[in-house]
């Protein structure tokens, strides 16, 4: 940029002094005319006619651009000279000394026997190594979907098991006996009735023996959990009345 401005700098002073020159090359060239014809026109005795002109203003001259100073390159420092420190002679004494130590007294070194050889043991063989004992085969988990699930008999009701109607026993009904038999079942994933069971006596063997004829017939819905089916286990009170 700097190298730039220091050269239109220069195409500017240059063009200056050209046309400066070319003025005043002018200005003679003109002033020369005009004497030629007024010494013309005094010979041929006309009347003379003078014209003053103004002189053209002077443009003013660019003035050139200051050159930029570089900086100072730093002086370089002075090497500085190792200080030498001078160490003090040492002193040395060649007298000999006056204290003499005695030799010192030596001993006659007694024969070391040789300790007896002590007979090594033979290697025993290495023993065989024993086969790794097989790893048990992990036993399966309970799975819980087997497991029957216990529900109550409001979600037993919305299976909609389909159980027949018990047929009441005619010696049950000639000697007028009557209860209600809770039967506990167990209903699989197809929702067939696999077991039935007493849970609650009504009292008579009878009642009891036909109340688990009519619920193993039965068949419900299959309970799912998620949309998987699994086994539930549900009570189901059977009544046996002698005025139905």
């Amino acid at each position: 940029m700097t190298n730039l401005r220091s050269r239109w700098g220069r195409v500017t002073v240059a063009l200056a002094v050209v046309l400066a020159h070319g003025l005043g090359l002018y200005l003679i060239v003109h002033h020369s005319v005009r004497l030629i014809r007024l010494e013309a026109d005094r010979a041929s005795g006309a009347p003379v006619q003078v014209r003053l002109v103004a002189a053209p203003t002077p443009q003013p001259v660019a003035k050139p651009e200051p050159m930029p100073v570089r900086p100072s390159e730093p002086k370089p420092r002075p090497i500085e000279k190792p200080v030498v420190r001078k160490r003090a002679p040492l002193l040395s004494s060649e007298a000999p000394a006056a204290r003499t130590v005695a030799p010192a007294r030596t001993e006659p070194v007694k024969p070391v026997e040789p300790a007896p050889s002590v007979p090594t043991p033979s290697a025993a063989p290495a023993p065989a190594p024993t086969p790794p004992a097989p790893s048990p085969t992990p036993t399966p988990g309970p799975n819980l979907l087997d497991t029957p699930k216990q529900i109550s008999s409001a979600e037993l009701k919305q299976l909609g098991c389909r159980i027949p109607r018990p047929d009441y026993p005619p010696k049950a009904r000639r000697l007028e006996q009557e209860g209600t038999v809770v039967v506990r079942l167990d209903i699989g994933a197809d929702g067939a009735v696999k077991t039935a069971r007493v849970a609650r006596s009504s009292g008579y063997p009878l009642l009891d023996a036909a109340a688990l004829t009519s619920i193993e017939a039965g068949h419900c819905q299959p309970y799912t959990t998620a949309g998987i089916a699994r086994a539930v286990e549900a009570e189901q009170p059977i009544a046996f009345n002698l005025n139905d």
